[in-house]
Formats: structure tokens, sequence, C-alpha cells
């Protein structure tokens, strides 16, 4: 054999070692990629779920999610496109959680398009692709605005009453609109604090958006909620006053007023789901996540003396509430019955027309005299409260004359 032979064998002898060499190369760093990635996912997996102060949905969250939430947080903080990968791959399931969780912990973020955002998984790794409206961030500084105009216009320091004034804030610049087919209902902050016309989702984001700024503690709460039989994917808040927990649902306090009232309803307070108890709540709304909060509060009306568990206690509520109503000219009075005192409305009515007629007797007022009201203006689903409309002899509703 010459040695030009030799040479030609050899160089094709060398090409399977070759190969063997590249392909030990591949599946040595594959195994190494895969033993990495492997041990990054079990750590994820294994470590603890975080806890942090004021972020209720993020601390329901499981490690992976929370991992998840932070990526996706940061990257929308900025309105960047595209998040920070992490070294797993995410269920759908969880990406969800995650994203839905962002949403209701920052309700600021009201400029995401949620069709837009989605998941994009290679085979150990993962990062989200981010869509915004075309805003340039201008929603989120409207907003931003408009919260600071609401939260300085509350007239107090007292929680409990600054709370009760941004949920009145919140129904006379919010409507829920009538939904169909053609025009779905906005569920951001923006659209119920700017736009004026919101769903659940919206009432819940932007209530919580006002109370943080008046440094009250509050969170979205997402479930479902049954009205008239039929349930539905709802939000509502469970917010902290003075160390105590309750429910709310802003968007039924405004509904209430709006379906049994008519059109002047929308100006009324009405606070029939208003700093409810974890089991009064629980009677039509079924949370995802309870946060562990005990929730055993006393509602608005408890707080405020305005119940009575029987007719002759409802005679002496009534004639207090219309009498001071009348001495300020008060277009509402709100209180709650004993839900076993199963009184009828021609029963209240007589009540109440008996108590207007005691408050006019009061001659110490200089204030117009009340009319005979003979309908109970709205009321809650659960029982939670009733408001009657006020009206006097020489004005209207306004205060203007007649």
């Amino acid at each position: 054999m010459t040695a030009e032979q030799r040479k030609k064998v050899f160089r094709y002898a060398a090409w399977p070692a070759a190969l063997l060499v590249c392909g030990g190369m591949y599946f040595g760093a594959r195994a190494i990629a895969d033993a990495h990635f492997s041990a990054a996912l079990e750590s994820v997996s294994d470590t603890e779920v975080q806890t942090l102060e004021g972020l209720w949905h993020y601390n329901a969250l499981s490690a992976r999610e929370q991992r998840l939430y932070e990526v996706l947080r940061d990257a929308i903080d900025l309105r960047e496109t595209e998040t920070a990968r992490v070294s797993f791959v995410p269920t759908q399931k969880e990406f969800t959680a995650a994203f839905d969780a962002v949403m209701c912990d920052h309700p600021l973020y009201c400029d995401l398009v949620p069709a837009g955002c989605v998941l994009v998984a290679a085979d150990h790794s993962a990062e989200a692709s981010l869509a915004y409206l075309p805003d340039g961030g201008m929603r989120r500084e409207i907003l931003e605005a408009t919260v600071g105009m609401l939260t300085a216009a509350v007239s107090t320091t007292d929680e409990k009453t600054a709370a009760r004034q941004l949920h009145d804030m919140l129904t006379a610049s919010c409507a829920y609109p009538a939904q169909t087919e053609d025009a779905a209902v906005g569920e951001t902050a923006y659209d119920a604090l700017v736009v004026g016309e919101a769903g659940g989702m919206g009432y819940a984001l932007a209530y919580a958006l006002l109370c943080r700024a008046a440094e009250i503690p509050c969170a979205v709460v997402t479930g479902t909620a049954a009205a008239n039989g039929i349930s539905g994917e709802h939000a509502w808040n469970v917010l902290t006053l003075d160390g105590v927990s309750g429910f709310t649902d802003v968007m039924w306090d405004d509904t209430a007023a709006i379906t049994d009232g008519g059109e002047d309803a929308a100006a009324l307070a009405f606070h029939g789901y208003y700093f409810l108890s974890r089991d009064e709540m629980a009677a039509d709304h079924t949370p995802v996540y309870d946060f562990g909060v005990r929730g055993d509060t006393d509602d608005y009306y408890e707080q405020g003396n305005l119940c009575a568990d029987s007719p002759d206690a409802l005679a002496g509520l009534l004639q207090t509430l219309l009498t001071d109503a009348r001495r300020s000219t008060s277009d509402t009075v709100e209180f709650r019955l004993d839900p076993q005192l199963n009184l009828t409305g021609y029963a209240l009515e007589e009540i109440l027309s008996a108590a207007i007629t005691a408050a006019n007797a009061d001659e110490t007022i200089t204030a117009p005299l009340l009319r005979v009201v003979n309908r109970v203006y709205h009321t809650s689903a659960s029982g939670g409260g009733i408001t009657v409309q006020l009206f006097y002899e020489e004005t209207d509703l306004l205060g203007e004359p007649e």
C-alpha cells in the first residue's frame, strides 16, 4: 500500500471517529443541560412560596406561579413586550393564574391587551410576549391623576368613613351598561373611573386602587356570584378597616340602585353589600381564594346602629332617622331589617308613613316638611339593607325650588 493510499484510508477512517466524538459532545452537553434545567425546575417547585405585604393574589400562588408573576410584573411595569425567561416550562394554567394575579394586585396596569399576552415556551425555559394599547402609557397617567383627584376629595381621616366615601364616589362616577354581543363591558379601573362604564372586575379594580391611594388595605376578590338563580364570574373586594376585614361589592350596590330605583337612583348611595362578614357575603358570592381573611365583622348597618329586629324597633329607628334627615334635608335614609322579621311591604309603608308624620310634627325643625313616601326605593337582594328616597314639600331631590 502506497503512502497516498494510506492517507486516504486514514482520512476516511477519521470521519466516523469525529462523528462519534461530536455526537458524544452533543449528547453529553444535552445531558448536562437536562440535569441543569431539571435541577432548576426542581428548585422552583420545592421553593417555599413567598408572602409579601399588600400582594394578596401573589401570596395565593405556588412557587412556580410566583416566579412567573415576578417576571410579568417587572416587564409590565416598564411596558416591555417580552418578559425575562424562567428556567422551567409552565403550564397554561400556571401562566393564566400568574397573569390574573398580576392584574388583580396592580389595578394601575390598565393598558394591556390580554388576548395578546401569551406564553412562549422552549424545551426547558419560557418567556411571555406582552401586548399593550398604543397609547404610550397615557392611560396609566390619566387613571393615576383621576384617582388622586378623587382621594383628595375625601373629607375625613377616619378609615371607615373614608372607605364609604370612596365607595359612593365610585358608584356616582361609574355605571354598569347593558352588555350585548356587540359591546363588551370594560373590565379595568380606567373603564370604571375615566370612561364611566365597567363590569364587576372594573369596579373591583377601581375600588382597590382608590382605597390603596387612601392608605386603606384593599384587595380584589375573584370568583362567582349568583343572582336570580343564575351564577357567573364576578369580582368584588375585601378591605381592612381599623384592623378588621370585611367584604364589599360596589357594582352590586350600584346596580341595585339602578335596577330598583330608575334613572335618578344612580346618584343615591346604597350599602347593601358594603363591608359584609364572610358569612353574609357567602350567601351569593363564592371566592376562588379567601386569602385567609376571617371577615367576621359587623357590617355597615350594624356599625351605625341602623338595624331593627321588630316592628316597634323599626318604628323608633325610622322616627330618629327621618327626624335627623329632615334637620339636614338629606335625600335618603338607610336601615336594615332582621331577615327573620318577614315584614310585608304594606306593613313597612305604614310604619314609614307614621314615622314621617312624627318627624314632621317636630316644631323645633325649621326645614321643609317631608312628603309621604309610599315605596321603598331599593333593597339588597340578600337582605343587606334598605334605602328610602325622601322628598320635601318645598324642594325637589336636587334642592331646587319647584
